[in-house]
């Protein structure tokens, strides 16, 4: 998510698009499903806005991602955005691209911290960003 008045926000995405791949392991082309969120939408009207609209949506159709313009104050696309992720999942659970309880996706992997080893679904999660 970054915020449609404050542009550092939305640069931020790329880098964070990042270390999400690092995180679970996988090539972009597997990344998991992800929703990027332009919030702020209800500060347009004050004239406060510094990402365009297109700006968004081209990052989005380039790394394959979900968009909206969303506003927490004023509950603009909240539960659409929500809604479209878990029926994103619901299509790669359908095409066999993701399976929850497939022990075969299920890996151990240190964590970043050290110490005890975590399990982690390969192809299971979801990013809201």
């Amino acid at each position: 998510m970054y915020s449609i008045d404050k542009y550092n926000t939305f640069q931020y995405v790329e880098e964070l698009r990042q270390v999400i791949l690092e995180a679970k392991d996988v090539d972009p082309a597997d990344a998991p499903p992800t929703v990027l969120m332009g919030n702020k939408v209800d500060l347009e009207k004050e004239g406060l806005r510094k990402v365009s609209t297109a700006e968004g949506s081209e990052l989005a159709k380039m790394h394959n991602f979900l968009f909206f313009e969303t506003s927490a104050k004023d509950v603009i696309n909240i539960e659409e955005s929500f809604f479209a992720l878990v029926r994103l999942i619901r299509q790669r659970q359908a095409l066999g691209l993701s399976s929850p309880t497939n022990p075969k996706e299920t890996k151990k992997k240190p964590t970043k911290r050290g110490g005890k080893k975590g399990t982690w679904k390969k192809n299971m999660d979801c990013v809201l960003i």
